[in-house]
């Protein structure tokens, strides 16, 4: 219940900075409980400062469309979603077998711009591990690869067993 309440409060603060003009978004700040030491790694929370402009500020921000925030670079093709998709698969795979990871290849330009990301497994439709980043600090499919070996091998929440 709490998670759709966040949603609800994060959704109910971007109709709202809309309706005050602002068009554009910049990630401030973001971390989690699980960047301390102190306390249980099972379970964390995250925390994120996100500010809303009128005007685009220079650095890295997004651009409103619809009812959530867009980045302001173009919108992934179904062809470059399924093939990060396929990307993630394949580096959980290739590492369980040889402990090596691919090397991202062939994605086009908005694959390959630095973006925050978030990559959930489930395994019969159960939440079996969740990881990403906020910060756009790494290009889109270098991302996903980090970000899927991370939600299921690193997500303490969930035994790496559940793999096998």
């Amino acid at each position: 219940m709490r998670r759709v309440a966040c949603a609800v409060a994060i959704l109910a603060a971007v109709a709202a900075s809309q309706e005050m003009g602002a068009q554009h978004a910049r990630l401030i700040s973001y971390a989690n409980s699980g960047d301390i030491s102190v306390g249980s790694r099972d379970r964390v929370v995250g925390y994120g400062a996100v500010g809303f402009y009128r005007t685009l500020l220079s650095g890295p921000a997004g651009s409103f469309k619809d009812s959530g925030i867009q980045t302001a670079q173009t919108e992934l093709t179904m062809v470059q979603k399924k093939g990060l998709l396929a990307l993630a698969r394949e580096t959980i795979r290739q590492y369980l077998i040889s402990e090596t990871v691919p090397i991202p290849r062939g994605f086009e330009d908005a694959a390959d711009r630095k973006s925050g990301v978030f990559v959930t497994l489930k395994k019969k439709g159960e939440l079996r591990g969740c990881v990403g980043r906020m910060v756009a600090d790494l290009p889109l499919s270098q991302a996903v690869g980090t970000s899927a070996l991370r939600a299921a091998f690193g997500d303490v929440r969930f035994p790496f067993v559940w793999l096998l």
